[in-house]
């Protein structure tokens, strides 16, 4: 199973109640999902987007991060509908271990994964997803 999460932004606000697909989505707020999962050995990331492009009108992906290429570890599996927020760490000497290690016991991350390359250090920034 290869691992994914990233945010999506969307041009015309989401409905209230969103369709069940076979992956977690997080409402973030009216324009914005949160959305992570696993993909079966037979699916592909592109498969999963096709998929999301159908249900909803996506006008944006912003900071994929998938296992193929980037670093990441999913720390929970339970999304509910509390206060998402995502803190990025960038810094010369990034490692993500060292990040991954300061949050493992957090029960409050939900992800910890790499995104863009620093436009400062060009290294990888380290994204860590939150859910209060």
């Amino acid at each position: 199973m290869k691992l994914f999460a990233w945010t999506i932004f969307f041009t015309n606000p989401l409905l209230d109640v969103l369709p069940e697909l076979d992956i977690d989505i997080l409402k973030i707020s009216e324009k914005w999902l949160y959305v992570m999962w696993g993909l079966e050995d037979e699916q592909t990331l592109d498969d999963v987007m096709m998929q999301l492009e159908k249900t909803f009108s996506i006008r944006e992906y912003t900071d994929i991060s998938f296992e193929d290429e980037d670093t990441l570890e999913i720390l929970t599996e339970e999304l509910e509908s509390w206060v998402y927020e995502s803190v990025s760490f960038e810094w010369p000497e990034l490692q993500f271990e060292d990040i991954l290690e300061r949050f493992t016991e957090t029960d409050t991350v939900l992800c910890v994964r790499e995104v863009e390359v620093s436009k400062r250090y060009k290294n990888r920034v380290i994204r860590v997803d939150f859910l209060y």
